[in-house]
C-alpha cells in the first residue's frame, strides 16, 4: 500500500492529486464511462447518494452501482450534456480542475 500525502489540504499521490468519490460525475468521468462501456450495451454506471438528498444539493456519493438489464441501449436525453462532460473532462486531464463546478442537469433517460 502507498502512502498517502497531503498538500495544502489535498491529498496526493507522488505528484498526482487525489479526487474524492464525487469528482467522478463532477468532472465527466461518469459520463464517458457510460457513454463508452455501459450504455450501449443497456446498463448504467451510477453513483449513490444518502438516503433522502435533494437533487440540487452537492453531496459526496456513498457508493456506485450498476443499473439496467442490458436488453436495449441506454442514452441521455440532451446534446448539451455532451459539452458539459467533455469541458469538465479536458479539465481535470489538463490539471486545472480543482472545484467542484455547477451542477449539471440530470440528463440521463433510462
Amino acid at each position: 500500500m502507498t502512502d498517502q500525502t497531503v498538500v495544502d489540504g489535498q491529498p496526493v499521490l507522488g505528484n498526482e492529486p487525489v479526487f474524492t468519490f464525487g469528482v467522478l460525475r463532477e468532472s465527466g468521468v461518469v459520463w464517458m464511462i457510460n457513454a463508452a462501456v455501459f450504455h450501449p450495451r443497456g446498463y448504467t454506471l451510477a453513483l449513490c447518494y444518502p438516503e433522502g438528498t435533494a437533487d440540487d444539493v452537492w453531496v459526496e456519493p456513498i457508493g456506485w452501482s450498476i443499473l439496467g438489464d442490458g436488453s436495449a441501449p441506454r442514452q441521455f436525453q440532451h446534446d448539451d450534456t455532451l459539452d458539459y462532460a467533455l469541458q469538465a473532462f479536458q479539465s481535470l486531464l489538463d490539471g486545472t480542475y480543482d472545484t467542484v463546478p455547477a451542477l449539471a442537469p440530470d440528463t440521463e433517460q433510462e
